[in-house]
């Protein structure tokens, strides 16, 4: 077991990876550990599409789209994309 914050949606050491036509909802979240909508992290190759979502309404500093560590991000909305280091 290990302790880490909880996403809507986790990508993480992967490659080629392809996100189209994803809803998130967010329904009675009351608890503070519940973060960004997609987190992504260590990853070559993500594209993602057509994604309808939020960050967790509890979590005030997440976003809609947090990716690190990366090398070939694309995204058709770039509203709410946080992106940190790449590789």
């Amino acid at each position: 077991m290990f302790e880490r914050e909880i996403p809507g949606l986790l990508i993480h050491n992967a490659k080629n990876v392809s996100i189209d036509h994803f809803k998130l909802s967010w329904t009675n979240t009351r608890m503070p550990y519940f973060t960004h909508g997609i987190e992504a992290n260590n990853f070559e190759g993500l594209t993602i599409t057509n994604f309808s979502g939020t960050a967790s309404p509890i979590y005030k500093s997440a976003s809609r789209i947090s990716v690190d560590r990366l090398a070939g991000f694309t995204t058709d909305n770039k509203i709410g994309v946080v992106v940190g280091s790449k590789r």
